[in-house]
């Protein structure tokens, strides 16, 4: 188990990259960067087992719509949508 202040020190690392998105997708039309899953809750994150899933909304639709980036030993997927094509998937989930 890690020290809840490593853990605290390493997701604040992490959001610090992942401010960067906009210049790592090269898009201007990120409106919103959402953190869910383990990386969200602090107490469920494990540094070097756990990975960082994000949401990113953006303005118009993406040529790339996923990445899968590295940092320090830990994968951060991130999946890019517009509102619009968010809310179709969501429902889709929910039926």
């Amino acid at each position: 188990m890690f020290p809840e202040e490593d853990v605290k020190n390493f997701l604040r690392m992490t959001y610090e990259f992942l401010s960067e998105l906009p210049n790592i997708i090269v898009s201007e039309d990120v409106f919103s960067v959402i953190v869910f899953g383990s990386a969200a809750r602090r107490s469920d994150f494990v540094p070097g087992v756990s990975d960082v899933d994000v949401l990113v909304l953006v303005k118009k639709a993406p040529k790339r719509r996923v990445y899968n980036l590295g940092f320090v030993d830990t994968r951060i997927h991130v999946e890019l949508f517009t509102p619009r094509s968010w809310i179709k998937i969501s429902r889709k989930d929910l039926l």
